[in-house]
């Protein structure tokens, strides 16, 4: 059984409308009903590298370009970003849950 990570369930939990589901990983899954796609969470040493996929890229992307600059690579087909663990997460996850 995975362990949750405290500042993503923390993230979530302060949240009105997201879900939170952890799979094999662990890469965090983020969905809000309604809403097709996912922001998914993968923890790594220094950062989170997080991943848009669905209508959530779409309504996301352009914040995340314009906060967090331009994807730094792929998986799968969509842009995944690296976020310091300086709030950025924490943000994005408020800013998911008021679309």
């Amino acid at each position: 059984m995975e362990i949750m990570n405290p500042r993503i369930e923390r993230a979530v939990n302060n949240t009105q409308t997201l879900n939170l589901k952890i799979n094999v990983g662990p890469r965090y899954r983020i969905m809000k009903e309604g809403m097709r796609g996912s922001l998914w969470l993968m923890i790594q040493t220094n950062a989170f590298f997080l991943k848009l996929t669905g209508e959530v890229l779409s309504k996301l992307k352009p914040y995340m370009d314009s906060k967090v600059g331009k994807n730094l690579h792929e998986d799968q087909g969509y842009p995944v970003w690296y976020l310091p663990l300086d709030g950025t997460m924490e943000d994005i996850v408020m800013i998911f849950d008021n679309l």
